[in-house]
């Protein structure tokens, strides 16, 4: 902290001293922080850190330690020259593979895929149950679901572990014949 004789005036004449958090900036708090330069980088709020950088040449700049010690002598050498950065932004597809082992095993019920389809992709794929959308896209949840009356499905916890059971009906295909003026119709 500063000594009684000396006051926060005196010793951030120089801005320099702001950088000795101890001794100066603890204790004249505000008036450093009435000398931070905008113009400079947040790490380097004073101006350069050293005494000894009023002497440096263009060239020694280049050196990363004396660059971030003198940041006001160098930074007008760094901004004649310009860097552009490109970002190119890849969007990639994972190969659906199964990762696992045992993937078969593990899928051989669709229920399992819920748990496994990131480990299990390939396994999994032929699962899917497109028409029962997202939420329901393995069919049922549960094991449960196959014996459960379809009247139960009226329970929303049931409705949504049973999806497929109590879900929407699957698209129906119709198929129709027409045979001497007698036309039959099938629907699957």
């Amino acid at each position: 902290m500063l000594s009684l004789e000396d006051s926060c005036d005196s010793f951030t004449a120089d801005p320099i001293n702001c950088y000795n958090k101890a001794s100066v900036y603890d204790g004249c708090c505000e008036s450093c922080d009435a000398l931070v330069r905008q113009d400079l980088p947040p790490e380097c709020p004073w101006g350069d850190k050293e005494l000894w950088c009023t002497g440096i040449t263009e060239d020694q700049c280049e050196d990363t330690e004396v660059f971030e010690t003198c940041c006001d002598q160098c930074g007008p050498h760094l901004t004649t020259t310009t860097a552009t950065t490109t970002t190119i932004v890849l969007t990639t597809t994972s190969p659906c593979i199964d990762t696992r082992d045992n993937c078969a095993n593990l899928t051989s019920l669709a229920i399992g895929c819920y748990d496994w389809a990131d480990e299990c992709c390939s396994s999994c794929k032929d699962q899917v149950r497109d028409h029962l959308g997202d939420d329901c896209r393995f069919g049922d949840k549960f094991q449960y679901c196959s014996a459960t009356p379809k009247d139960d499905c009226d329970d929303t916890n049931i409705a949504s572990e049973c999806c497929e059971l109590c879900g929407p009906a699957p698209p129906t295909t119709e198929a129709s014949t027409t045979t001497e003026g007698t036309t039959t119709s099938t629907t699957t």
